[in-house]
Order: structure tokens, then C-alpha cells, then sequence
């Protein structure tokens, strides 16, 4: 996808790209990203599919709060070619994203390699190597994401080796 140059330039300083933009390692996407059902635990799920997107591979699904129907979110995993690529991909994003800026979570959040929340704790997007993850609240039920993200990020990390 191309993004206007000018754009591009606000989004870097918007976000401090470059404090993270430099990737630590050359790691690998998500191997076999399929959600099958048991990756949130309290959670069904409703919906999912996958596709090809610029060069990387997006699954998403759509789960449900098994204690309160009107709670659902949105998961999407997209694997890309490489860390690099996944941070460029998280400020595109970003930029994308409706409302207040984003805000970051300091590193020791335990949510991806970076990450940020939007709409308070109601949206949430992280790359963690060359996976980027965007989790959002879909139902009338809106609340934070914050411990959903937590699993979804070790499912990722898991997936990884």
C-alpha cells in the first residue's frame, strides 16, 4: 500500500517511529496462523477467515464473550516477511485508526515488542517480530482488551518457534 509521503512523515512523528522503528531481529511471521477455536480462553469463535494483503498473510476472527453476548472483538494477525516490515505495518495501522492518537505502552507492558492502545484500552494494536496484531472491541459491549491482547501475544509468540 502507498502512502502519501507527507502523511507518512506525520505518522513518523506522531508516533515517535523512530524510537522503535529499528527492528531488533530478522524474526519469522506466525507459522500456521489459523485460529481454531481455543486461543481465548471465555471466548467463542463466531467467525474467521484469511487472505493475502500486500505480501502478507492476514487471519481474522471474530469472538464472542461466552459470559456476555454483546461482548465481541475483532483479531486480526497479519505475518509479514519480517520485523522490519511488521513495524512499518503497525505505523500504516496506526494511521488508519479513527479517533485519538494512539498511545504507547511502555516496553515492560508484556504486550508485543510494541505496542499501542486507542480509544483508551478499547483498541489495541502490537507487532511482535514479524507479526502484527489488532484487536478491537465489534459488539455494544465496550471494554478493555488489555488482558485478551496478553493472550493473543503469547499465542503469537508461541506460534513462532
Amino acid at each position: 500500500m502507498q502512502i502519501d509521503p507527507n502523511f507518512l512523515k506525520l505518522l513518523q512523528e506522531r508516533y515517535a517511529y523512530i524510537e522503535w522503528q529499528s527492528a531488533r531481529t530478522e524474526d519469522t511471521a506466525v507459522q500456521q496462523p489459523e485460529f481454531r477455536g481455543d486461543e481465548l480462553p471465555g471466548w467463542t469463535l463466531s467467525r474467521r477467515s484469511s487472505r493475502e494483503d500486500d505480501g502478507a498473510r492476514v487471519t481474522r476472527g471474530i469472538w464472542t464473550s461466552e459470559g456476555n453476548a454483546e461482548r465481541v472483538l475483532d483479531v486480526e494477525v497479519i505475518s509479514t516477511a519480517s520485523e522490519s516490515v511488521a513495524r512499518e505495518r503497525l505505523l500504516d495501522l496506526l494511521g488508519d485508526m479513527q479517533g485519538p492518537v494512539g498511545t504507547r505502552l511502555p516496553t515492560g507492558a508484556g504486550i508485543g515488542d510494541v505496542a499501542f492502545t486507542l480509544g483508551g484500552e478499547s483498541a489495541i494494536m502490537f507487532a511482535r517480530g514479524a507479526s502484527v496484531v489488532r484487536i478491537r472491541n465489534a459488539g455494544r459491549a465496550i471494554e478493555g482488551v488489555l488482558n485478551e491482547a496478553k493472550v493473543v501475544d503469547a499465542w503469537v509468540q508461541n506460534k513462532r518457534r
